[in-house]
């Protein structure tokens, strides 16, 4: 499955099968006596042109926003993205063909993304481990989180795998999760609340 992979909030899958240029989605439709779960059958969604080959698929149903981000064609590295990245307002409501914002990075060798509330945040490999945090509405570069501590927290020298972040949105002073590096963005007076949890290094 080379074509990107989410579990969204509710469930349901989002998963860009090998050779076929569709997005299949799979509707969790309950549990099973043991508690397993079960879905749906898929339906399908041509990948757009402008994003193809597509290497990575995040979906907030809270907001109906797709996220997707290129691959880099002819690369043998599938986990590999391109700078492109396109974010869908509307998804599920029809908006397939419409991207808007066009998220273009300068920084080089994106690896990871991830997404919360109104903010997409970039991991990068073979650089030093900073996130970039961009606007989903605008689409503009707003901040990128640092280690404020490397004395203290060791969170590697890159963000190696393509599935390493993680982000949630918690009540306002509340901890995610204390077993992982975690660091609030601030943008000027507003604390956001979103806590990105460096999961992995690769």
């Amino acid at each position: 499955m080379t074509g990107g992979f989410c579990i969204d909030s509710r469930g349901d899958v989002w998963a860009g099968l090998d050779r076929t240029n569709h997005i299949y989605h799979y509707p969790l439709t309950g549990f099973d006596g043991n508690g397993k779960p079960q879905w749906g059958p898929a339906t399908t969604i041509s990948i757009p042109q402008s994003v193809r080959p597509l290497t990575h698929i995040i979906y907030l149903p809270e907001s109906d926003t797709m996220i997707l981000a290129q691959g880099i064609a002819g690369s043998w590295d599938w986990t590999a993205m391109q700078s492109r990245i396109e974010v869908y307002h509307g998804w599920s409501a029809g908006n397939t063909t419409r991207p808007s914002p066009v998220i273009n990075l300068t920084s080089a060798n994106p690896k990871s993304i991830t997404a919360a509330g109104n903010y997409l945040f970039v991991g990068y490999v073979h650089t030093v481990p900073n996130i970039d945090a961009f606007n989903l509405t605008t689409g503009n570069f707003d901040n990128t989180l640092i280690n404020s501590n490397p004395a203290a927290v060791d969170v590697g020298n890159d963000v190696g795998s393509m599935y390493s972040l993680r982000a949630c949105i918690c009540g306002s002073g509340r901890v995610c999760d204390h077993e992982r590096q975690l660091q609030r963005l601030e943008h000027g007076r507003v604390s956001l609340d979103t806590l990105i949890c460096a999961a992995g290094r690769g």
